[in-house]
């Protein structure tokens, strides 16, 4: 078995290699990089994306004007194909402008990217999401299989973690802290500024994490935005010291501007017995319900989070409260006990695969592109227009197999041609004949010989009646691979 932590800066190719070698695959989704290339979900001018913006993603990741996005995303729905045709002519079109031709290489870039690494990780026997709400961004994308991708916390370190008593501040005030990494999605720069609002308060900001305002200009910008408002900073600190600088803090505040996952510092706050002020959205929201251990504030809004400070100094006894009903945080020892039964139970089916027939419901596809759409639990629908989708047979021993596929015709769609083409590894090993739904419902289901060969076992299924010709539709319903020889039961095919 092999266990991806990260696809990132490695190769999503390692997915296929794996499988490929026959083992089972698990990769925890520690952020969104399987949906934003830029790996947060945020744009460089702040706004937070709910999802892939497809083109829109090029002015984006190439860092240009932000109020490119939407259109360039609108072109990218209503003329993927024209789009996707133009750049190609562009990039092979001699004398053409070189920055055109480079613009026209990004976005195909862009293309496959969209293709390759969701695919990647749908291709994988299990995924992990750590929070609740980055399972259901991923889920809402509509690449990923919901049975295979699963929530579960991460377990966290905890013996250099201890709850101790806090050290009352020697002037009296309600100290509030941040620990973490100083750059701008962190939202330091929102709490500062609530900070500016409350300098007539009782209270102080103590800062953790490197801060270097002689060379990084965001951390010259808090510090000019600090200035006058009580906030210190304290620069880095050795993590075995984490509990001491708990102690000092009464209430740990966690403004990030981009939809966190499962911040280890909000698990840390619960261990220390410290409550939080967090942004209310995505893993900060959900690991922090307003007023049980904490509350929440509109995330990057420095009034509504200075206002929620204010209560913490004015109502008495609402710390107290926010501070008695801490969760109980998935140690280290926890999680591997999960994941060694999880480990277990994929390597037996890993080995059962091996050597028996195999069934993928449509859906359980490894890679698809073109005007593919899902319909229902199950089903995929190939259009017209280079749709194709690709099965991983590669975990099967290599050999004769026969393919079986069942596709469904609507009888109300009488006048829809369906019909196409099966490859393996590029060789073309079938041809499903174009036919309609002749007003009844079909599901025939077809059988095609073929041979695994070492190291393949990519089988590709494609909308076009013959390789770079006229196209159909294609409805798929399952594909079954073993090794029989004789005919299916084909009653009711065309």
């Amino acid at each position: 078995l092999v266990h991806f932590q990260h696809l990132i800066h490695t190769s999503v190719g390692l997915v296929d290699v794996a499988r490929a070698a026959g083992k089972a695959t698990v990769v925890t989704c520690h952020d969104y990089w399987a949906l934003c290339a830029r790996v947060q979900l945020i744009r460089l001018d702040g706004q937070r994306c709910a999802g892939n913006m497809g083109a829109g993603c090029l002015p984006c990741v190439k860092e240009r004007a932000p109020a490119e996005i939407p259109l360039a995303r609108r072109l990218g729905q209503v003329a993927p194909g024209p789009l996707g045709g133009l750049a190609e002519d562009m990039r092979h079109t001699p004398g053409a402008p070189q920055a055109w031709q480079r613009h026209a290489e990004e976005y195909l870039d862009l293309c496959e990217r969209e293709e390759v690494v969701p695919a990647a990780y749908a291709a994988c026997d299990l995924m992990i999401s750590p929070s609740r709400y980055l399972r259901d961004v991923y889920l809402e994308s509509g690449n990923f299989d919901p049975e295979r991708l699963i929530f579960s916390e991460n377990g966290l370190r905890s013996d250099h973690v201890q709850a101790l008593r806090k050290t009352p501040d020697p002037e009296g005030r309600l100290r509030f802290g941040f620990v973490g990494s100083l750059v701008w999605y962190k939202g330091v720069e929102v709490l500062v500024r609530a900070m500016q609002r409350l300098t007539s308060e009782s209270c102080v900001l103590h800062v953790y994490g490197d801060f270097q305002p002689g060379s990084d200009e965001h951390h010259a910008e808090l510090a000019r935005v600090a200035d006058g408002a009580h906030v210190e900073f304290h620069g880095r600190f050795d993590n075995s010291k984490l509990s001491e600088v708990h102690a000092c803090i009464d209430v740990l505040v966690v403004p990030s501007l981009w939809v966190e996952n499962a911040p280890v510092t909000i698990q840390e706050a619960f261990l220390t017995g410290t409550p939080l002020l967090v942004s209310d959205i995505g893993g900060m929201a959900e690991y922090v319900p307003d007023g049980q251990n904490g509350l929440q504030f509109r995330v990057g809004d420095d009034e509504d989070l200075a206002g929620k400070m204010r209560r913490l100094l004015r109502e008495p006894g609402l710390l107290q409260d926010l501070s008695s009903s801490f969760p109980e945080v998935k140690t280290v020892a926890e999680n591997a006990a999960e994941m060694e039964f999880r480990y277990r139970a994929l390597c037996n089916r890993a080995r059962e695969a091996r050597s028996t027939a195999r069934e993928f419901r449509a859906s359980e596809c490894a890679r698809r592109g073109g005007p593919v759409d899902a319909q229902g639990g199950d089903l995929l629908l190939l259009r017209p227009g280079g749709a194709f989708v690709e099965y991983d047979l590669g975990h099967m021993e290599p050999g004769a197999v026969r393919l079986h596929l069942t596709l469904l015709a609507l009888g109300s769609e009488g006048d829809v041609e369906q019909g196409g083409h099966l490859s393996l590894d590029g060789v073309e090993i079938g041809r499903i004949p174009a036919f309609t739904a002749d007003g009844c419902d079909q599901r025939p289901t077809l059988s095609f010989g073929a041979q695994l060969e070492a190291g393949g076992g990519r089988l590709r299924i494609e909308s076009a009646l013959e390789p770079g010709q006229s196209e159909a539709h294609l409805r798929i319903v399952r594909l079954v691979v073993d090794r029989a020889v004789g005919v299916v039961d084909t009653a009711g095919a065309s």
